[in-house]
């Protein structure tokens, strides 16, 4: 397993876990498929996102994609996180395997997290987020991933609920 870094405007690092694959995986790869893209905020909602993703992504022969975005201090240099990139690729890796999805991660240490995601995604990408609702529906704006989905349903992308209740 090799690890690819990608900077652009001392911003972002963008960490693609590679792996060997064989000349039918790459053929296969290079089909356009649908891309469900799953964004990792925590590990309970990441886990309910990745099983609603498997189900969409078996309906729809497409590929589940998990974007998991590392915020690093300004104090911190950019490419030195605190927790190391290969134990979090080894967890979502974990994550993927008990939701019974296989799936690409791509790991990216930035700054902030809605330029990063503006960076990453393409547009009108199809997103699944294991949202947390609030017995007190009024206070669902509180919800972290509930502004996520707001914030990324602006830009254009078409945003899942994968409710944890």
């Amino acid at each position: 397993m090799a690890a690819t870094y990608w900077a652009a405007d001392y911003s972002l690092i963008r960490v693609l876990d590679v792996e060997q694959q064989s000349p039918v995986e790459l053929q296969e790869a290079a089909k356009p498929l649908l891309d469900i893209v799953v964004v990792h905020i925590s590990d309970a909602s990441t886990l309910r996102a990745l099983k609603t993703a498997a189900v969409l992504a078996a309906e729809l022969s497409a590929r589940v994609h998990v974007v998991a975005p590392r915020i690093i201090p300004y104090p911190l240099e950019l490419n030195q996180p605190q927790v190391p990139v290969s134990f979090t690729a080894r967890q979502l890796r974990e994550l993927a395997a008990e939701a019974g999805v296989e799936a690409s991660v791509d790991i990216i240490l930035c700054r902030d997290l809605m330029t990063t995601l503006t960076a990453v995604l393409k547009p009108q990408s199809v997103i699944v987020l294991g949202e947390h609702h609030s017995h007190w529906w009024r206070f669902n704006w509180l919800d972290r991933e509930y502004r996520l989905a707001q914030q990324l349903r602006k830009l254009g992308h078409q945003v899942l609920s994968a409710d944890l209740n």
